[in-house]
């Protein structure tokens, strides 16, 4: 069966499925064109070697989102750093116990 126009996921359903049948209902279901989500574990030096295929464009993309985080980063410690009084036991004046 196949459609005319635009398949619709109606008319996916309807057509029969000759090869095998599926044994086991541990795959979920899926909507048509989902892709299954895959894991990959990457070395660094692998990862640095696809890094630097990007056309210049996207590696240029890239790099600055890279950048933007590592400014957040290292605001996000420089403030630990200047917060660190407040964990001290006598500086917290709003502590009805202190």
């Amino acid at each position: 069966m196949s459609c005319a126009g635009p398949c619709r996921t109606a008319d996916l359903q309807r057509r029969t499925y000759a090869g095998p049948q599926p044994t086991t209902s541990a795959e979920p279901i899926r909507e048509v064109g989902e892709m299954p989500r895959v894991t990959l574990e990457v070395s660094l030096e692998e990862l640095k070697a696809l890094i630097l295929q990007l056309p210049v464009q996207e590696f240029l993309t890239l790099a600055d989102s890279i950048q933007e985080r590592v400014e957040t980063l290292s605001m996000m410690q420089l403030s630990e750093t200047a917060f660190r009084e407040w964990g001290e036991a006598g500086e917290d004046i709003y502590d009805a116990k202190a």
